[in-house]
């Protein structure tokens, strides 16, 4: 599209209206990323269905990481510094915990764990403080790109024409 023949202040709004989408979007975004945390649970309230952390010593950290290799994952997918997996927990039995992982493509595998092997399990729960820290966050950026003192001109006057127009989010300096 050739911007000689729009107006500077159609180009101005439409770019205005697409900034204030992209600011939306951010703060739903923000908004997801905050809902949730993992708080430490004892052993007995995992049930099947629940997304959990699941810290293993050595020797059971080196049986999920047999499973995974055994079911085609990659290695540079699991994390080795802290021995420990998140997943949804398929079964719970008094001496066995199934956890379902997910592998590379999405691909899920289902790895077994004796119990006595597991040094820590920490619940995925809703986080209701978190979430409010982010919407506000997320609101005080998107209240300073509609007001205009982050992102587009801050210049007074008429809009930029077409071949000066700032970019609004996106200001890298040129060397």
């Amino acid at each position: 599209m050739r911007l000689d023949h729009v107006n500077p202040v159609e180009v101005e709004t439409i770019m205005r209206f697409r900034t204030i989408r992209l600011a939306g979007f951010f703060l739903g975004v923000v908004a997801l990323g905050g809902c949730y945390t993992y708080s430490v649970a004892p052993l007995e309230s995992l049930a099947p269905g629940l997304q959990a952390r699941v810290r293993l010593d050595e020797d059971g950290f080196g049986q999920i990481l047999n499973q995974a290799a055994m079911s085609g994952v990659p290695m540079e997918m699991i994390d080795l510094e802290r021995r420990g997996v998140i997943g949804r927990v398929v079964e719970l039995q008094a001496d066995n915990l199934r956890v379902e992982l997910r592998g590379i493509g999405g691909t899920v595998f289902a790895a077994a764990v004796p119990t006595f092997q597991i040094q820590e399990v920490a619940l995925r729960k809703f986080s209701k403080p978190r979430t409010l820290a982010a919407l506000a966050a997320g609101a005080i950026a998107f209240g300073a790109i509609l007001k205009g003192t982050a992102g587009g001109t801050t210049s007074p006057g008429e809009p930029p024409g077409p071949d000066n127009m700032v970019f609004p989010l996106l200001s890298l300096p040129l060397r």
